[in-house]
């Protein structure tokens, strides 16, 4: 059984990581992995969708990441909501 290489989840084109190590992108439609200084840059709704959408990915710079903000707090919360959010969306796309 050969490895499928990964595809680009807004368009199904086949990403490429050029040069070698780089983040993942689409030469088609320009979707890509958000490196990790843009990720910390986010409102913390923003975060959590992100890191959720990408952080299981191989070669994503959110890969080891979690969230940054004090338990409960009101970004802790936002941030959880996005995350949230993004467990929805990937659900409907999946039907």
């Amino acid at each position: 059984m050969t490895r499928q290489p990964p595809r680009c989840p807004s368009c199904g084109a086949v990403l490429t990581s050029e040069p070698a190590g780089a983040p993942l992108h689409c030469t088609r439609c320009s979707w890509r992995l958000i490196s990790l200084e843009e990720w910390k840059k986010l409102p913390a709704f923003s975060q959590g969708y992100a890191l959720y959408m990408q952080g299981s990915w191989q070669t994503s710079e959110l890969k080891d990441e979690k969230n940054p903000y004090a338990k409960d707090s009101p970004k802790w919360i936002r941030f959880r909501q996005g995350e949230q959010q993004a467990m929805l969306n990937a659900q409907d796309g999946d039907d």
